[in-house]
């Protein structure tokens, strides 16, 4: 079987012949100098900077800066009452009365119950963190647990059964059932909220 070549030997050897690696630092210290040398003559050529950007363009990108992790912030506890010790008109007997007892009040009036625990409001609270959130906004989970922590500490008795949290305090304050709410922000983004009723 006969065998023919049909690429010229010269050509061949161009073809086969090692190629230099790109200097791409060098490159790139090429580009920037021709840049600062067009800013300091006031003028820039504008063929000569689309050829330097498509140069600029082969060559690798640099690594990306590591993303700095940001701080949460939680805001001061905000209390407000319930109103589920509100005076409430009762329609059948066309009386203002205590929720939950026959006691008369008047209307805008926040009921005391001293035979209850707790003067009759709802106990609970709940702490809703948002992980995705805070790591899509640079804070770390670490840092998202430590700011519950930090709201932990303001909803736990000290020493256990005080009555002394945050919740109690508040609500020595308006004198009737509270509701106590705080949130945590990483930058502008919302990462936690949390709430406390008593």
């Amino acid at each position: 079987m006969v065998t023919y070549n049909t690429v010229p030997l010269s050509e061949d050897a161009r073809l086969n012949e090692p190629k230099a690696p790109q200097n791409r630092k060098a490159l790139i210290a090429l580009v920037a100098a021709v840049c600062f040398a067009s800013a300091c003559a006031g003028a820039v050529a504008p063929s000569a900077v689309r050829g330097l950007s498509s140069l600029a363009a082969d060559a690798a990108p640099a690594p990306a800066a590591p993303v700095s992790p940001g701080k949460i912030t939680l805001t001061d506890p905000v209390a407000t009452k319930t109103d589920e010790n509100l005076c409430k008109f009762q329609e059948f007997s066309k009386v203002w009365e205590c929720p939950r007892e026959h006691l008369s009040c008047k209307e805008g009036e926040y009921c005391q119950y001293p035979d209850y625990s707790n003067e009759g409001c709802f106990l609970g609270s709940g702490i809703s963190e948002m992980g995705r959130e805070a790591d899509e906004a640079g804070c770390s989970r670490q840092e998202l647990a430590a700011a519950v922590d930090k709201i932990n500490e303001l909803f736990a008795d000290h020493p256990y059964g005080a009555h002394n949290n945050i919740c109690y305090q508040k609500k020595k304050e308006l004198g009737t059932c509270t509701r106590i709410e705080i949130k945590g922000t990483c930058g502008t983004t919302e990462v936690i909220t949390a709430s406390m009723q008593c």
